[in-house]
């Protein structure tokens, strides 16, 4: 089957336009007027979903949410094919209409699910197309794309958490330096000038401020450049040495904690995953390397895989491994005992999400007050330093 893009005129004689899957043209035209439709025109597909291919985007919470539907329908009974359709139907006019219908077509060509999936790499992850290939090999395709389904679900409420107790503070710290950046771009120039009028001595805090100020203004484009060449220079070394980096993230005190139990819950939810999908532990590790987000703690995972091959169980490769908790390695060493690792994995990473928030938790509750009153102070004696000569010049008037 192919798919055809359609413009048509509806009872009403509004337009009406969308996809629709067919053998030929004629039977295309055929589809369209049993939908009640009367086609003006109907071209061929191929470049259309082509162009979409490219352009077409799902956000995360879509895949995830349109995965788990297509997992249902699959556990019902309904054939792959047909199940994708049905999606594809519910998102008329939409990114995965095309994109579902096109995988469909591929699939009744001759393709596997997993091949098919191959041509959308910017919005199915390699570990959504290799856990996809398992399932098929093993006939629990509904099963397995539920565990996907409730992994990319996880994995953004997660991310969403975590951005959310960085927010308030980001924002009052980006706010903060907007109002300091006009007091003193702006505001503190315009009042030198008027001080320099009354040809008063001012204050040293006063002076000081405005020294800074004119330097700002004076160095403005060289300071913002420098700010630029900076952040390159910083990209390109963590680019370079992205190992050592990483390295020294989790070395951090009070966020070192957060960021590796962060790396900690994500790794073990998605082996949990990945074994409970039926994908062998060796695989399971290899898929899992581009969760862990740190080229240090990849590198230990990878150390670990090649112990494996040589007959080590997991748990003893990470036993002398100083970035991996105690907790961690006993709670593996247990899985592996019962015979059970998936689950553990899966009670693992629910263990180390808790302590995440409640870390997270505690540091956004001592990160807003620090920032508020570091802005707070900052902003006070930028005000101070203006207010003092106006007072002392007003107590000469006045005494006069």
């Amino acid at each position: 089957m192919a798919i055809f893009e359609y413009t048509a005129l509806n009872q009403e004689g509004r337009k009406a336009k969308g996809l629709i899957d067919a053998v030929t043209l004629r039977e295309a035209r055929e589809k369209i007027r049993n939908l009640d439709l009367f086609p003006v025109e109907v071209f061929p597909g191929s470049e259309t979903v082509k162009r979409r291919r490219v352009r077409g985007k799902i956000k995360k919470e879509e895949i995830a949410l349109l995965t788990r539907q297509l997992s249902s329908l699959l556990r019902s009974g309904i054939p792959l094919v047909e199940a994708l359709e049905t999606i594809a139907q519910q998102e008329k006019g939409r990114a995965p209409e095309s994109i579902f219908l096109d995988i469909a077509s591929s699939i009744r060509e001759g393709s596997n699910f997993h091949t098919s999936l191959l041509k959308y790499p910017h919005i199915f992850s390699p570990l959504y197309i290799n856990m996809v290939k398992v399932a098929e090999e093993t006939g629990e395709l509904g099963k397995v794309l539920s565990y996907l389904s409730s992994l990319l679900l996880r994995g953004i409420s997660f991310k969403n958490r975590i951005k959310n107790a960085f927010t308030y503070p980001l924002f009052v710290l980006i706010v903060g330096t907007g109002v300091l950046t006009f007091l003193l771009w702006r505001v503190i120039p315009s009042l030198s000038k008027l001080f320099a009028q009354f040809n008063y001595p001012l204050p040293f805090l006063t002076r000081m401020i405005i020294s800074f100020s004119q330097w700002l203004v004076k160095e403005g484009i060289w300071i913002i450049l420098s700010i630029v060449f900076l952040v390159i220079l910083i990209s390109f070394l963590h680019r370079k040495f992205r190992e050592k980096f990483d390295e020294w993230k989790i070395k951090i005190p009070i966020l070192g904690r957060i960021f590796l139990r962060i790396i900690i819950a994500n790794f073990s939810y998605t082996l949990s995953s990945l074994l409970k999908g039926g994908v062998p532990l060796l695989q399971a590790l290899y898929l899992s390397y581009p969760i862990l987000g740190n080229k240090k703690m990849e590198g230990i995972i990878k150390e670990s895989g090649e112990k494996i091959k040589k007959g080590e169980s997991f748990s003893k490769t990470l036993v002398s491994n100083p970035f991996f908790p105690p907790l961690f390695v006993n709670m593996i060493k247990m899985g592996e005992k019962s015979g059970n690792l998936g689950e553990m994995f899966e009670e693992t990473s629910h263990v180390y999400e808790e302590e995440t928030d409640i870390l997270l938790s505690r540091f956004s509750v001592l990160l807003e007050p620090i920032v508020i009153i570091a802005v707070g102070v900052v902003v006070g004696v930028i005000v101070i330093s203006v207010l003092l000569p106006i007072f002392e010049m007003n107590q000469i008037l006045m005494g006069k």
